[in-house]
């Protein structure tokens, strides 16, 4: 896609004033647009509830990144948390020196929880997304041991973002 679809005039509605986040997301120049995402519940554990905070369609490139289907190769919007969009601008900005021109990521938000647990994966915040590989400048492809997680923590908001590569069974997946 070309960016968002603009949305529909409401005669006399105002959009409602963006966010703090989304303002932040506005100055680093990422196309996005507001998302509101009903709650949720996993299938296995229908106790247990997914909301993301400050939700946000985010349409790729990211400064000059592309954002790909791991599994299709298409290029298409993520969903997110707004602070994990910003945290996902950031590492972009990381991978933009070193060649990185598309990212193939193999999703975003996806309500459920950890296998084998009843504690709600990351991605039922829209805090995750789970690298898949890599492609440079020159077309050459890479990943670096299977399958990378990254993800934003909530707790520590703007101070803490990890980036963690590792191989992973399916039983281990967050």
């Amino acid at each position: 896609p070309d960016g968002p679809p603009a949305p529909l005039p409401r005669p006399g509605a105002e959009p409602p004033p963006l966010s703090e986040c989304m303002e932040a997301l506005v100055a680093l120049g990422v196309t996005f647009e507001p998302a509101t995402i009903a709650p949720e519940h996993p299938d296995t554990d229908p106790s247990l509830t997914c909301t993301i905070e400050e939700p946000v369609y985010v349409y790729p490139p990211i400064h000059g990144v592309d954002l790909a289907s791991f599994y299709t190769g298409e290029s298409g919007r993520v969903l997110a948390a707004c602070a994990m969009a910003r945290a996902l601008t950031a590492t972009v900005d990381d991978l933009v020196p070193r060649g990185v021109t598309r990212i193939f990521h193999m999703g975003t938000y996806n309500c459920r929880v950890i296998a084998g647990t009843s504690t709600l994966s990351r991605h039922a915040y829209g805090d995750a997304i789970d690298f898949g590989s890599f492609e440079l400048a020159d077309g050459t492809g890479f990943a670096k041991g299977g399958m990378g997680l990254f993800w934003f923590d909530r707790e520590f908001a703007d101070q803490l973002v990890m980036l963690e590569w590792k191989t992973t069974r399916k039983e281990d997946n967050s």
